[in-house]
């Protein structure tokens, strides 16, 4: 188990506590992260893309697509996509259920509104899927 994965699993058992004490702004946060850290897992051990190569990668990929907004976690999201598709694996769901998680936490974490319960219980049932679809593809 890589150090990520373990990270992983402390964000979303974080998320779960905070949701618990109805901290939900940060159990959203917590749970996305503990995506993306699952995310990063995969493409440096599964895809076999090192940190460098990653960082030289988003580089050229954001000089090449200037007009593209999104920032390293987009990026990041696309390349497992890219080896979902390469693996003939669940694409079609992985993305689905990240953006929407995506969305969820840059609203709890920029957005001048109140996240709720549901909001995230929401987030935390999303992580899950999204968890269980890259482990099961990996």
């Amino acid at each position: 188990m890589s150090i990520l994965t373990t990270k992983s699993q402390i964000n979303i058992a974080s998320a779960q506590d905070l949701h618990n004490k109805n901290y939900y702004c940060s159990s959203i946060h917590c749970s996305y992260y503990s995506c993306i850290q699952n995310i990063m897992h995969i493409i440096l051990f599964n895809v076999g893309i090192d940190n460098e190569k990653l960082k030289s990668d988003f580089r050229d990929f954001k000089k090449k697509n200037p007009e593209n907004p999104g920032g390293l976690h987009e990026y990041y999201i696309n390349v497992t996509v890219t080896y979902l598709k390469s693996k003939k694996l669940d694409v079609i769901s992985f993305n689905k259920e990240i953006f929407k998680l995506k969305k969820t936490r840059t609203e709890a974490d920029y957005l001048n509104i109140e996240m709720g319960y549901d909001d995230s219980r929401y987030s935390i049932q999303k992580a899950d899927t999204i968890n269980k679809i890259l482990q099961k593809a990996f």
